[in-house]
């Protein structure tokens, strides 16, 4: 592993692990691949406050293989990552300034190349998941307010695999809905939670729909109280399907964890609420052995959140187990084929950073450390890919660039006093670059035409 990245403490098949990079990150998901798993977050872009999204892959030891980032528009924002045939959907938004806000789907293989992107040249439009149907269809889910019933609603996108779009569906009241997460269902159709307010119980409730293939609705039912309750995830398991989010109806204080598992027509077999006086908010969710298993952050003490997963029974809703891990927050949460657990989101050491954590199936996971200093893990490059004018910025401590082909052939240099370079890639053939300032690891440039 890199002296400069972190260090992956390992017990028995787990692992524990950040992507360093200068400044906070927001980390979104963790997805297992060939060789380990690939992260997803969004960092900052410069000074403006426009942010790029940042993918790492680790191998199986929670080792740090490779760093690189995506700029689209002016500004781009990733809101989820999910594994298909062939690789990754990111879905998300990006910025243009003479569009606004658009809604992204990207599709990249396992070692984060962009194969096809899919943007919707409208404003006030975003992605927040994907799936990928029996089908093979590619399914993306988020919310619009320039189609459907009026105010914001659920708006559905399905591609082929190749990215082409095959049909769009709105969801909605005058009133504002909007999707969180779409899963595909055993009979080939979808469900989907959302998010609807003004219409159900109180301020904002679960709105989970059932759609068949083509999108229409076969049923949809609300859950909520008086106050502001949201659905992060729901998923199928059997014949029922589980919801996991966070709620100010119910529990102690703020919001609490809001679990529910439904029947195949959406009625409510169980609910529970878990959570304390703080703030706690459970963002993913997964299946396994007969477990619920939920994750987030909680509050212990005020200003202080932390990763943590719990564990219900799956017939009655009952808390099993509850496992607390670094200061942070989960994501996204997957079991694995030996029955442990990988889970992406943001770990909070120095600052916060693009996280990846193994665990075994009873929980067990290393706590984080570090080995050196948490330098830059390669030269921040943007565009990228790019097809004229590249911007460098250098690892502390490092003023000189140098990018190679594959074939280890030097084909440009350059040295700054402030580690801020660019390089006109016209002159470059189509294909991918190593970026090496001598100091962290190389990253990967992607030169098109």
């Amino acid at each position: 592993m890199h002296a400069l990245a972190l260090t992956a403490l390992l017990l028995t098949g787990v692992f524990n692990s950040l992507v360093p990079h200068p400044g906070d990150q927001e980390g979104k998901a963790a997805v297992p691949t060939s060789y380990g798993c690939i992260v997803a977050g969004n960092t900052p872009f410069g000074g403006s406050g426009d942010t790029q999204v940042l993918l790492a892959g680790f191998d199986q030891a929670g080792g740090l293989l490779w760093v690189d980032s995506l700029v689209r528009g002016r500004s781009c924002n990733l809101i989820s990552m999910t594994a298909v045939t062939g690789g990754m959907v990111i879905t998300g938004s990006m910025t243009e300034d003479e569009v606004g806000v658009m809604a992204m789907a990207l599709f990249v293989d396992e070692n984060g190349q962009v194969l096809w992107e899919y943007r919707n040249r409208v404003s006030n439009e975003h992605f927040t998941a994907a799936c990928q149907g029996a089908d093979g269809t590619i399914l993306c889910a988020g919310g619009t307010t320039n189609e459907g019933a009026g105010g914001f609603d659920v708006v559905l996108a399905a591609m082929d695999p190749d990215g082409t779009l095959l049909w769009r569906k709105t969801l909605g009241t005058a009133d504002e809905e909007t999707a969180h997460h779409v899963v595909p269902c055993s009979d080939g159709g979808y469900i989907i939670s959302g998010l609807a307010m003004g219409w159900g119980a109180g301020l904002g409730d679960y709105w989970i729909i059932r759609t068949d293939s083509q999108g229409d609705t076969l049923w949809s039912t609300t859950c909520g109280g008086p106050q502001f309750d949201y659905p992060w995830r729901t998923i199928q398991h059997g014949d029922c399907f589980y919801v996991t989010g966070s709620t100010l109806s119910f529990g102690m204080g703020s919001y609490d964890w809001w679990v529910l598992k439904l029947d195949d027509q959406g009625g409510i077999i169980w609910d529970t609420v878990w959570g304390g006086k703080g703030t706690d908010t459970s963002m993913a969710l997964t299946v396994s052995e007969g477990r619920a298993v939920a994750a987030g952050y909680s509050e212990p003490q005020t200003g202080s959140i932390v990763q943590t997963v719990v564990v219900f029974g799956e017939d009655d809703g009952e808390v099993l187990n509850e496992w607390v891990y670094d200061a942070g927050l989960v994501r996204q949460i997957t079991t694995l084929p030996g029955g442990g657990f990988l889970m992406g989101g943001s770990g909070i050491l120095v600052g916060e950073d693009v996280m990846a954590k193994e665990a075994d199936a009873q929980g067990n996971c290393p706590p984080l450390g570090i080995e050196g200093s948490v330098n830059p893990s390669a030269p921040v490059l943007s565009p990228n890919p790019a097809c004229e004018i590249v911007q460098f910025r250098t690892s502390p401590g490092s003023t000189m660039v140098q990018v190679f082909d594959l074939a280890g052939r030097l084909v440009w240099e350059g040295a700054s006093a402030d580690g801020s370079l660019q390089l006109d890639v016209t002159g470059l053939r189509t294909g991918v670059y190593m970026v090496s300032d001598g100091v962290a690891l190389p990253a990967r440039l992607v030169v098109l035409r």
